[in-house]
């Protein structure tokens, strides 16, 4: 009568017989106590008050056997599997109405906040998108492998990798000038910087090593278009082991010793694509 007909004045006259009885008077105080429970529950039940649902059970454990609470706790996995769901297929309006509600429910609110974050990533990806912005695609894909499912980046990484594969042959024989066009739709996108730095760097020294080679019968005449490209490339690419070999087989050849230490010395991590020369011996 108490829980079910929810008739509290039937529930006090059943056990009124009992008040004199000591041992069953805390009894009889903790069934109104549940009864009170049992109706602020049901009231957050309507309201869908899950957060404060959870915590009433847990300081209330008599409530986990309640079926609706069970049910409560199923819905939020539901709702969880859905919020997965919908961002995995795109549907990001409704992956975030299921992740507001989880955000309020202390046990899911971590992986909401993080499935939010998500969300506002794919959205903003989406706009880049549409404006076609190769620099800004590429540098977000790079900081979120989740956004490299997208086909717009996969077709981008596979053009940068057969431009590189390109790039690199070229390289070999220091064919700058190919090289410059091949990579020039590129050329914005600085998360590619470094890699397309390290194939001017071998393009650069093939140049060097190339004129060392045609004119190493009369070096002495090329010495100083040498100097200036040594002195290039330290500016661009630092000081490195390829360099100072290239300089000790200048010396070996010619007997000149080149003074490096007042070249300016740059860091091959600050390369940018406007420090390109047609040739470095140039």
């Amino acid at each position: 009568a108490l829980f079910e007909k929810n008739d509290e004045k039937e529930a006090k006259e059943i056990l009124s017989k009992f008040g004199g009885v000591a041992d069953k008077t805390h009894i009889i105080k903790n069934l109104f106590l549940q009864k009170n429970i049992h109706i602020n529950f049901q009231n957050l039940l309507k309201g869908k008050k899950y957060n404060q649902i959870l915590n009433l059970a847990d300081k209330h454990k008599f409530l986990e056997i309640n079926r609706e609470y069970q049910d409560v706790v199923e819905s939020l996995d539901d709702i969880m599997i859905d919020m997965k769901i919908a961002i995995k297929k795109g549907n990001f309006k409704l992956a975030r109405e299921k992740a507001e509600i989880l955000k309020t429910v202390k046990d899911f609110r971590e992986e909401a906040i993080q499935a939010l974050q998500e969300i506002d990533i794919h959205q903003q990806f989406q706009t880049l998108i549409k404006a076609k912005d190769i620099n800004k695609i590429l540098a977000m894909a790079e900081e979120h492998d989740f956004l490299k499912k997208y086909s717009i980046v996969q077709k981008l990484e596979k053009r940068w990798n057969e431009v590189v594969f390109i790039a690199q042959e070229l390289a070999t024989h220091g064919e700058i000038d190919q090289i410059k066009e091949i990579l020039s739709e590129f050329e914005t996108v600085e998360v590619k910087y470094q890699k397309m730095a390290n194939i001017f760097k071998i393009a650069y020294l093939s140049d060097l090593h190339n004129t060392v080679t045609d004119h190493s019968d009369h070096l002495d005449l090329v010495i100083g278009i040498l100097k200036r490209g040594i002195e290039k490339y330290f500016s661009m690419f630092g000081e490195d082991q390829e360099i100072n070999d290239l300089i000790d087989e200048i010396r070996q050849i010619s007997g000149e010793k080149i003074d490096i230490t007042k070249f300016k010395v740059g860091k091959i991590d600050d390369w940018t694509p406007d420090q390109i020369k047609d040739s470095i011996i140039q």
